[in-house]
Formats: structure tokens, C-alpha cells, sequence
């Protein structure tokens, strides 16, 4: 059986900058202390991202158009909000997302489910895939599991200890560090480890990220 095709690279290249627009002007924002434009960025991205997916769907266009205006709609009025003292509000959707990413990738490793790593191997690899890969598959899958999980404690262990300004350096500047580190990190390692498999592409990695047959439960 042939692997399945990547998805094209226009699209991916596009899905990627607004991601990473989006990702650096949210940080930016909070780093600088503009809570409100940071809520802003967030909600005319997820605006953006809605609104591309209204253009192409064949169904239901009207009702995500409309999703993509109330979310434009929330995005200008929270350009306009004064928060003062509102930095506490900001701790529970970093927690939420480290905490909701872990749980995600434990869940996969369930008896019965197919471990999301594993799902992607099969969308570049096909339905067979080389010696070594699955186990390795596996055992990524456990560390984007535990990743997060640890990252939430060193967040909630700097606030805890050192206050609301440790805890937004660690959210803000050392998870998404560490996060980047352990992804370059581990497709440098798989080049090493698995050299029969192929040379690992970061681009592609990305590409197959964006391809919904990656998120679907059985390969």
C-alpha cells in the first residue's frame, strides 16, 4: 500500500505563518503587558483560521462565516478592554493547554487506541511501516505525553515560589524553548537512530501536523 500524499505546500506554508504570527505577537504582547491586545491577537487568528475554512467548504458555509464575525467581533472589543490587575486570569489557558496536550497524547496510548505518533507515521509511511518505527513511534508519543504534564508543574512550581513574573518568563520564554528543543532535538535523534526509515524533514513533520489524517483514532 502507498503512503498517503503530504498536503500540498502553499496551503502548509500559509497554516504555518499565521501560526507563528499569531504564536510570536501573543507572546510579545504579554511579555510587554497588553493583556487585552494579547486576547485580541488570539481571537482575530481563530477569526482568520475560520473564515479561510468558510471560503472552501462546500456545506455549512454561512454558519462558520458567521462564527468568524462574532469572532472578529470579540477580537475588536477586546482591543478596546482596560485591564489593570488581570494578569491572575491569564494562568488557567496556558495550564489548560500543557494539561488538555498531555492528556491528549496519554489517551492515545490507551488499550485499544492507536498512539497519535504512530498515526502519523502511517500517513507518510503507509500501512506497513519499517522495522523499529512503531516501538519508537510509541515511545514519542509518550514523551509529548510527559512533556507538557512536566512543563504545567515547572510553571505552577515558578509561580508558586517566585511569583507572577517567574511563572509568564516560564510560560512565555522557557516552555516554548523547550518545547522547540525537544522537537528539533528528537528529529536529529531519529536521523541517528533510524537512518533506514529516511532523513527526517521538520517541514514535512509540520505538513502531516495540518493533515486531518493524523488526528483521525484508528490508521
Amino acid at each position: 500500500m502507498k503512503a498517503a500524499a503530504s498536503p500540498p505546500l502553499g496551503p502548509t506554508l500559509v497554516r504555518l505563518s499565521l501560526a507563528a504570527t499569531t504564536f510570536l505577537a501573543f507572546h510579545v504582547a504579554i511579555l510587554k503587558g497588553a493583556i487585552s491586545w494579547a486576547v485580541a491577537i488570539v481571537f482575530c487568528s481563530l477569526a482568520l483560521a475560520v473564515g479561510a475554512k468558510a471560503l472552501h467548504a462546500a456545506r455549512r458555509r454561512r454558519p462558520l462565516a458567521l462564527i468568524a464575525a462574532l469572532l472578529l467581533g470579540v477580537a475588536a472589543s477586546a482591543s478596546w478592554w482596560q485591564v489593570e490587575e488581570a494578569r491572575a486570569a491569564l494562568i488557567l489557558p496556558p495550564l489548560a493547554g500543557l494539561l488538555l496536550t498531555s492528556a491528549f497524547f496519554a489517551y492515545s496510548l490507551l488499550p485499544g487506541q492507536t498512539p497519535v505518533i504512530v498515526r502519523m507515521c502511517h500517513v507518510t509511511q503507509g500501512a506497513v511501516l519499517p522495522d523499529g518505527l512503531e516501538a519508537y513511534a510509541r515511545a514519542l508519543t509518550w514523551g509529548w505525553a510527559v512533556l507538557p504534564a512536566v512543563l504545567a508543574l515547572a510553571s505552577m512550581l515558578a509561580l508558586g515560589l517566585f511569583g507572577l513574573e517567574a511563572w509568564s518568563w516560564v510560560c512565555n520564554v522557557v516552555n516554548p524553548l523547550v518545547f522547540a528543543a525537544f522537537f528539533l532535538g528528537e528529529h536529529l535523534y531519529r536521523a541517528w537512530r533510524l537512518p533506514h526509515v529516511g532523513k527526517p524533514s521538520i517541514l514535512r513533520t509540520l505538513g502531516v501536523m495540518l493533515d486531518s489524517a493524523s488526528w483521525q483514532r484508528s490508521s
